[in-house]
């Protein structure tokens, strides 16, 4: 749960030091995003935090956690859905199993 190669800080619930957290390792590789699977969501949808700077994605499509077939969209764009500072829309597209 805690070991160098598998971490579980980021599952729980969003915290000031989860976010500066976020904040320190994207700015020392010069990311924007921090996308984490293998962390299946019980909601069967992606989840946001930290001003949508980390990503939980892993949506749960083995059968054992549910079959839920989604799909996170990040496309380069300039409208309202935009995450205005990065110039990005991000969707999420749930596809019928």
């Amino acid at each position: 749960e805690e070991g160098p190669l598998w971490n579980r800080f980021y599952a729980g619930p969003e915290t000031d030091r989860m976010c500066e957290t976020v904040e320190k390792s994207l700015e020392l590789i010069s990311a924007d995003r921090m996308i984490i699977g293998h962390t299946v969501q019980s909601s069967g949808k992606p989840r946001f935090k930290c001003s949508n700077r980390l990503i939980m994605a892993d949506t749960g499509l083995s059968r054992y956690y549910g079959g839920n077939v989604a799909i996170l969209l990040m496309e380069n764009a300039a409208d309202s859905d935009t995450d205005q500072e990065r110039g990005l829309r991000i969707k999420v597209l749930e596809l019928s199993s």
